[in-house]
């Protein structure tokens, strides 16, 4: 597990990356939309998690941060050398262990959304809370990347895995919970369960995710 702590205004991460005091009051208000910082946070807890139940869940399902998408979706970069810090995780584990790979996406800096490249099923899926889907293009840059990089470092051919849009899903009744979602989403798919949650779990979710970063459930933190 990553160790976090409050330092000044920041939620300091031991390897660099950080959090301020105002990502972790976004999760207070209701209405508040998640940042970038609070969803990387949740994605190292959720890997530290699978690296304990790994052999239970018979493979590795590695949830990576939102810094790939950002980079290749809306910075539009194109230099493999500096989008390759954000796959590492991806480096130690062998094709045949992993069984999936989670990666959040904010599209034009406004809506979360979730890509699923699922190993079993040979196919990507694009998972998105609002009743009108996000057109599977907007996430084609990315799957690109994966299908490259995937071909240079491992040696295998995904690019023939369609992008599958999730039309059974569960669906948000307002204009903010989409991060919440997302993250509830990553931790089912990444135990294989059924997304059968509701927007009242959403809702009950903002209040315990909040308590809990406050109580050190995803790190050391002290104010």
């Amino acid at each position: 597990m990553t160790f976090y702590w409050i330092c000044s205004d920041k939620v300091i991460q031991s390897d660099g990356y950080y959090m301020c005091k105002e990502d972790l009051l976004l999760l207070s208000d209701r209405r508040g939309w998640l940042s970038s910082p609070i969803v990387n946070v949740y994605t190292d807890y959720l890997n530290s998690r699978d690296e304990c139940l790994r052999k239970e869940q018979k493979g590795a399902c590695i949830s990576l941060t939102t810094h790939l998408a950002q980079l290749i979706i809306t910075d539009r970069c194109e230099n493999p050398e500096v989008c390759s810090r954000f796959v590492q995780r991806l480096e130690h584990i062998s094709v045949k262990e992993l069984r999936k790979v989670l990666i959040p996406v904010n599209i034009d800096l406004v809506h979360w959304v979730l890509l699923l490249l699922d190993m079993g099923q040979c196919t990507f899926a694009l998972y998105d809370s609002l009743v009108a889907r996000t057109d599977p293009t907007r996430v084609q840059p990315l799957v690109d990347y994966l299908v490259e990089w995937f071909k240079r470092v491992k040696d295998i051919d995904i690019s023939a895995f369609p992008i599958d849009e999730v039309v059974v899903r569960p669906i948000q009744n307002n204009g903010y919970d989409c991060g919440l979602f997302v993250l509830k989403e990553m931790e089912y798919l990444s135990r294989d369960a059924s997304l059968d949650f509701t927007q009242k779990d959403i809702t009950a979710m903002r209040t315990s995710l909040f308590s809990e970063m406050l109580n050190g459930v995803y790190g050391k933190v002290s104010i």
